[in-house]
């Protein structure tokens, strides 16, 4: 598995090429939601088209506005641990043995995990919701 070694970053950057598709958890209106990078504005500029939430809102992002969101959700000076690693997508869902829900996370680097859904919960709350209203577990404890 790939992560980041945080003592050494000052600051999150991703490059530019990479951007489209990049999503985070950014504040809107005052309100956290999930944001994805769908392309760059076509002007010549560094700045991008960025769908925030499900319901179809965007906004116009400069790369700076986007990297300043990320930082300001990881808040590097008060990260536990020394590495932090980016996930894709979840894919799944069961019960173990104790009868907790995990989901089954793709990370960046193309490996699976299950993880504790009550974890996951704690580190993307946006992204755990959407996955569970999709798969109608909103109501399911664990």
């Amino acid at each position: 598995m790939t992560g980041i070694d945080w003592p050494e970053v000052q600051n999150f950057k991703i490059e530019l090429e990479n951007l489209p598709g990049f999503t985070f958890v950014g504040q809107h209106e005052e309100y956290a939601y999930k944001m994805t990078v769908r392309e760059q504005v076509e002007d010549g500029s560094e700045k991008y088209f960025v769908d925030i939430g499900t319901d179809g809102r965007e906004a116009i992002m400069t790369y700076n506005e986007i990297l300043n969101e990320i930082n300001k959700k990881w808040n590097l000076d008060e990260t536990e641990g020394n590495e932090r690693w980016i996930f894709k997508n979840i894919l799944n869902h069961r019960k173990n043995l104790h009868g907790k829900v995990e989901v089954l996370v793709l990370w960046d680097d193309e490996s699976e995990t299950w993880e504790p859904m009550k974890v996951f919960a704690e580190d993307d709350p946006i992204t755990l919701a959407s996955y569970a209203k999709e798969n109608d577990l909103l109501d399911t404890p664990g």
